[in-house]
């Protein structure tokens, strides 16, 4: 995905007269004294002050509108390093490629390789977008309305035949390996957590047959949802998949993450009883910043008959989707921080780190079978 995003920058470059003319066109791309002075756009805090009639902007004031906005450079550095934390922590999609590791050493290995990948990748990503702008301001030819569709546009109308084929091999190359990977991770998490729980006492061919089942199911469930969301797409273009997409990951990683902070950074804090608390804890709150509950009364609403519009309440701050992982993050590890860690739980975990530092070579993937012995899974 990577190669196919150079080819499209370097294709970009050539079509609209180079890295000067993109300056010309973009002098943001060298004044930048503003956006790090306050941490977003002056226009942004224009368009607040004038929105909440403001002649002055406080303290108060100016952290809510931090929180408001969507993309700051308090939400680069803040919002999405927790919301990364998370997915790389917590995610199963994840952890299933650090077990492919010889050991866990190159295991973390990989994780902060990914980690430190992800600036490039982006980087390159955003300058594709602003080489689309300079595009379209010099050739509005082939400019679609929505603002989605400008990509898409540029390779079927602009780009070369040969070029054209490159970035759609590496586009569709990179969306099957994620579908794969979700895939494996979905139907791996529902064999093991939920059905060999329940089940037990079958061979490893049945719970295999499962498995396979589980890929199907859940291969099913996405195309429906990804059915869905382009057809909300088309009836109102406005909608865009980025917030729709981090904006559910906030929703779940986030109170992961916050039992998994629970356990790194306490050694005596910390129960089942407590993160059973906890966790919806963070869940609720998450929902309540993220508005959700409003979206859902007002959905329902009209079903039962009542002609109403809901609300946030004024005194509930809002909250970019760019923060909902640090929010339930937060509420799982200060409720779950009031909870003490039983004894035996305690040992246990002494126990378990120093196996995890023996195995020699073994892979991490094989220091537990995943067949039921005795009624019960391994550990």
């Amino acid at each position: 995905m990577f190669s196919g995003a150079l080819i499209a920058i370097f294709t970009l470059l050539h079509h609209v007269g180079g890295l000067g003319e993109v300056i010309r066109v973009v002098p943001q791309l060298t004044t930048h004294e503003g956006y790090f002075l306050y941490g977003l756009e002056s226009s942004a805090v224009a368009d607040w002050k004038e929105s909440h009639h403001l002649t002055a902007m406080g303290l108060w004031d100016y952290g809510k509108l931090v929180l408001a906005s969507d993309y700051t450079l308090f939400s680069a550095l803040i919002g999405t390093t927790i919301g990364n934390m998370a997915a790389f922590g917590t995610d199963q999609d994840m952890v299933q490629r650090m077990l492919t590791a010889e050991t866990h050493q190159k295991a973390r290995r990989s994780l902060v390789t990914a980690a430190f990948m992800d600036l490039p990748i982006a980087s390159a990503f955003v300058f594709i977008g602003i080489l689309l702008f300079v595009y379209y301001q010099k050739d509005p030819t082939y400019q679609p309305q929505a603002t989605a569709d400008v990509f898409g546009s540029y390779i079927v109308n602009v780009m070369p035949v040969g070029i054209r084929g490159l970035v759609l091999t590496g586009i569709f190359a990179t969306a099957m390996g994620s579908f794969s990977a979700a895939l494996n991770a979905l139907a791996t998490s529902a064999t093991n957590d939920w059905y060999i729980r329940w089940v037990r006492g079958r061979s490893q061919a049945h719970y295999v047959l499962v498995a396979r089942g589980f890929t199907v199911l859940f291969a099913v469930l996405m195309i429906v949802i990804a059915g869905g969301f382009a057809y909300a797409k088309i009836t109102n273009p406005d909608l865009r998949i980025i917030p729709v997409v981090l904006g559910i990951a906030g929703f779940i990683l986030g109170p992961m993450l916050g039992v998994f902070l629970l356990g790194m950074f306490t050694t005596r804090r910390g129960s089942d009883a407590g993160n059973m608390l906890a966790i919806p804890a963070g869940l609720l709150a998450t929902v309540v910043v993220g508005q959700l509950h409003i979206t859902i009364l007002n959905t329902v609403a009209p079903l039962l008959g009542i002609q109403r519009t809901f609300q946030q309440p004024v005194w509930i701050p809002e909250v970019s989707f760019t923060w909902w992982a640090m929010i339930g993050a937060l509420v799982v590890f200060g409720v779950g921080v009031l909870f003490r860690t039983p004894d035996q739980v305690r040992e246990a975990a002494v126990r378990h780190a120093d196996e995890a530092q023996t195995g020699g070579d073994v892979p991490l993937a094989l220091r537990e079978s995943p067949v039921v012995e005795g009624g019960r899974i391994p550990r």
